[in-house]
């Protein structure tokens, strides 16, 4: 039962860091394209 919940714990974790991935390449993303504005 433990190995069980473990397991979707650690795919929990693994969905927010992949979020958070996504989350830091949209803002960067954004960042280019102000940039870009600028030039």
């Amino acid at each position: 039962m433990e190995d069980g919940i473990e397991q979707s714990s650690s795919m929990l974790l693994e969905i927010i860091r992949k979020t958070k991935e996504k989350e830091k390449e949209k803002e960067q993303e954004k960042e280019k394209r102000n940039n870009l504005r600028f030039i």
